[in-house]
């Protein structure tokens, strides 16, 4: 019985703590993700650059409602680390934290200020 306890207290954190913020994904989860979710926001961060990594999670944490609401609550804000998969979507290697929003799997680089 504590064994069971135990296993639902560790569900319910996992699920309070990846709602609230940007959830950490690997390539396979985000392909997964654009695929079958109509809307994904997406983190690129290279270990290089996680000065600028933490401050995007930062800034996406704090609007992740209102991002939310524009998605009709249907959507994902996700981070993913060292990811060869941003060269398919922005153009070549960058070395850069980027930003990329899907819908319904087609991707949209946003490259403004924070």
């Amino acid at each position: 019985m504590k064994l069971w306890f135990i296993l639902l207290t560790m569900v319910a954190v996992q699920n309070v703590t990846s709602n609230d913020g940007v959830q950490e994904v690997d390539e396979t989860k985000f392909l997964k993700l654009i695929n079958v979710e109509k809307y994904v926001v997406a983190l690129f961060c290279p270990s290089s650059s996680m000065e600028k990594c933490e401050e995007f999670v930062g800034v996406l944490t704090s609007i992740r409602e209102d991002i939310m609401e524009a998605m009709d609550g249907d959507g994902w804000v996700v981070k993913l680390m060292d990811s060869t998969l941003v060269e398919e979507y922005d153009v070549g290697k960058t070395g850069q934290t980027v930003i990329v929003m899907f819908r319904k799997g087609l991707s949209i680089i946003y490259d403004g200020e924070l």
